[in-house]
């Protein structure tokens, strides 16, 4: 699976903070994940996360 991160510093409101995207699996790949158990299970797909943190 193939995940990516991006910051970005800037300001907001006047104050200082820093944004993060995070994407997994990006190209939404509909693969089988084959667990040591002899399971199949589907993988979960696209997912996007961003987070956005300042101080106040």
């Amino acid at each position: 699976m193939l995940s990516l991160s991006t910051r970005n510093r800037m300001e907001l409101f006047g104050r200082t903070c820093l944004a993060r995207l995070d994407a997994d699996d990006p190209n939404n790949a509909t693969d089988l994940y084959l667990q040591p158990t002899g399971i199949a299970l589907s993988e979960q797909g696209r997912r996007l996360t961003l987070t956005v943190t300042m101080d106040i």
